[in-house]
Formats: structure tokens, sequence, C-alpha cells
């Protein structure tokens, strides 16, 4: 009869860094959408990093696994830099390379190399559930208290800090998906109370883009699991919705305006639709005179580099373009921009081929982050919101899929480039 060999002092040591970086994991991935936590969310980045770091030096072996996202990573990141040649506040786009976009690759990084397990990832999803829940019915609560305001607008005021519209995006189809996979009654029936919670919540926003990003990923998801009379029933429920939104006494629900001068010099309301065209042709215009390597990374290049442009000036909401494509590319130009798109290419094949090969829950995990990255990328066509918080949450996410595919959780993988 064997006997179990003891565990050694290394290897412990190894297991409570992986508990530490789950814990750190689970501890961010609830705290992104608050306001004041900028503290604790670095703590949480780096903190894990450097037990990954332990990890590596106490197994001597490098904790890297290739993915096909590595080159586009890596050309990206690279562009970003030779971008700082052209930018107008070198300090302030070499703080966002840093704090911004080296942050975001460095967390989906940790996540695929540090989270494979099946139960570590349901249990981070738990954790997101209950924060969608809090932010939800928090921001319900304030609606409730105050009159002819939009949601979004109470989340800013108070103590949480991202876009509400574009969080439900995110998470709402993952919470949604994965609870339906659940063999616990009560658990599918708690993931289905927080999902009608959530999608009141974002119809309070009264965020039109967001609207059409979720339902974008429904018709997408109903489209995928081929259920036709449930993409009917989505699409009489829209109609509805219209119908109540129109005729809701809530002010400005689908008609949103800001006041701009009128050339009498009389301040008139302007669609914000309108507002977003006259923005992209801005950008547009600006994009062809900085076509290589734009003005420099972080949102507020635009507003440095144009101080004085009479778009911005009139509506002080147009300090940045509010489209993910045409921000990137006035940024860090349009090679930086094609990059990007390869990017994005390169993680759609991958996921679209993971759901196809694997069974379980990491086919389920699969669809869901397809979704997420189709609502994702329609809600940013309206405004930039790959930012912060948001860019983060973003980026755990996929790392959580990735992680999936590279342990073979659910299909015969070896561990070797996906994609």
């Amino acid at each position: 009869m064997s006997k179990t060999r003891p565990i050694g002092k290394k290897e412990r040591i190894v297991q409570y860094c992986d508990l530490g970086i789950e814990l750190s994991l689970n501890l961010l991935i609830f705290i992104l959408p608050f306001r004041h936590t900028a503290t604790i969310r670095s703590f949480c980045i780096l903190f894990p990093v450097l037990l990954w770091i332990v990890k590596m030096v106490l197994q001597r072996k490098l904790l890297f696994s290739r993915t096909s996202l590595d080159l586009p990573v890596a050309a990206f990141f690279l562009w970003g830099l030779i971008s700082l040649l052209t930018a107008t506040d070198l300090r302030y786009s070499i703080n966002e390379i840093r704090g911004e976009m080296a942050t975001y690759f460095l967390l989906f990084y940790l996540v695929i190399n540090n989270l494979g397990d099946e139960e570590k990832i349901k249990g981070i999803i738990r954790t997101l559930t209950l924060g969608v829940f809090t932010l939800s019915f928090y921001g319900i609560m304030e609606f409730l208290q105050r009159e002819n305001r939009a949601l979004l607008d109470m989340v800013k005021i108070n103590s949480l800090t991202v876009d509400l519209g574009v969080y439900l995006v995110l998470t709402v189809p993952v919470i949604f998906i994965l609870h339906g996979l659940s063999n616990s009654i009560k658990e599918k029936a708690f993931g289905s109370i927080i999902v009608l919670v959530s999608v009141f919540a974002l119809y309070l926003t009264h965020n039109r883009a967001a609207w059409v990003a979720f339902i974008a990923q429904v018709i997408l998801l109903t489209g995928i699991k081929k259920k036709w009379k449930t993409l009917l029933a989505v699409i009489s429920m829209v109609f509805i919705l219209m119908v109540i939104a129109i005729f809701s006494p809530v002010k400005d629900v689908l008609i949103h305006e800001v006041p701009v001068p009128s050339p009498t010099g009389e301040m008139v309301g302007r669609e914000t639709a309108l507002s977003r065209i006259v923005i992209w042709k801005e950008g547009i215009g600006k994009i062809s005179e900085h076509p290589l390597t734009g003005i420099g990374y972080g949102k507020e290049s635009f507003k440095k580099a144009f101080p004085d442009n009479p778009i911005m000036l009139e509506d002080k909401g147009l300090w940045h373009t509010h489209n993910i494509f045409m921000e990137i590319a006035l940024e860090i130009g349009i090679p930086g921009l094609i990059i990007f798109l390869w990017l994005l290419y390169s993680l759609t094949k991958t996921l679209i081929k993971g759901m196809g090969l694997m069974a379980g829950f990491g086919k389920v995990l699969m669809t869901s982050l397809l979704v997420v990255l189709t609502g994702f990328l329609i809600r940013n066509q309206f405004d930039y919101i790959y930012i912060d918080d948001t860019a983060l949450l973003f980026w755990l996410l996929m790392g959580m899929g990735f992680a999936i595919i590279l342990k073979g959780q659910g299909m015969e993988l070896k561990e070797k480039r996906i994609g």
C-alpha cells in the first residue's frame, strides 16, 4: 500500500500563493465598480503578480503559457511606445501606457497562468454575481428616491464609478449563461432574479447605446442556441419596452439633448446622437492630420492636443471621439488601429474555436465571453469606455476564458498555442 508523499515546504508556499492570487482576484472583480478603491485595486493586481513571481522562483520554471494573442498584444504595446514620439503630452501618455494598457495585459496574463481551475473560475463568477446585484440594487434604490433623473447620473454622483450600462453589458451574459448551467435549483433561481434586477437597472440607465448592445447580445445568444421562439419573444419585448419608454413619465427617456449655442448666441438643445456625428467628422479630420503615430495614447489626448477646438468648447462632453476604433486611430495612428483589429480578430477566433471544441462549462464560458465581446464592442461604437474599470473587467473575463482553454478543461487539449 503506497503512502501519500508529505507536502514539502516549497509546495505549501506555492499553495498559499495560489490561494492569495485567487482571493485577490475575487476581491478585485467585486470592487471594480466602486469609487475610492484605486489603492485596493492596485493591491489586488500587484500582490498576485508578486505571488506569481514567487511561484516561478520556487518552482524554477517560467509559468507563462503562450496564446493566440501574444503577437498582437506585443505589437500593440510596441506601437503604443512608438507613438510616444509624437505624443502631445509625453508624460501623460507614458503614464497611460504604464497605468492602463500595460495593466490590462498584465491582468490578462496573470489570470491565464494562475486561474485555470474550473472551480476557482466558478467562484470568481459567483463573486461577480454578488457585485452585479449590489450595483444594480443600489442604483435602483437611488433612482426611486429621485425624480426625473437617469440612473446612470445617480450612480456617478454617489459611491459608484463605472458606466452602469457597459458594466451590465459586460457581466449579465456571463451570469445568465453560467447560472443556467448549474444543477442547483436555488442557484438557478438566484441567478435568474439577479439577471432580472440587472436588466431592469439597465433599462433605468436610459443609456440607449447600452440598450442596443444588450439587445444585440440577446439576439446573438438566441441565434447561437437556435432558439427562434425566444428570439421572437425578445423582439416583442423590445417593442413593448420602446412603447413604455415613449410614454414614460420620466423625462428624456429616448431623447437626450445637451445645450449648445446657436448662431445667434442663444442656447438651444442638440440631440446627443447629432453630437456624435459632429465629433466623428472632426475625429476623421484629425486622424488624417496624424495618420501614422497619432497624438499620444490616452483618452484625454484629444483635449490636450486641441484645447481650443470649437466643437469641444461648445459641448464640454465632446472631449474625445466617442468611438473605440476612431479613438485608437487618433491616439496611436492607423497602424495602431490595424493591430488592435488584429487583436480582436485573434480573440474572436479563439473564442469561437473554443466554443466549438469544448463541452460543458468550457463551452458555456466561451459562449458567454463571445456574447460579452460583441456587446462591449457595440457599446464602444458610441463612446470610448475601453478604459479604467471596464477595460480591467473585460480583460479579466477574457483571461478566465483563455485559462480554461489552455488548461484543457472540458476538452482534450495539450498546452500549446490555440487559435
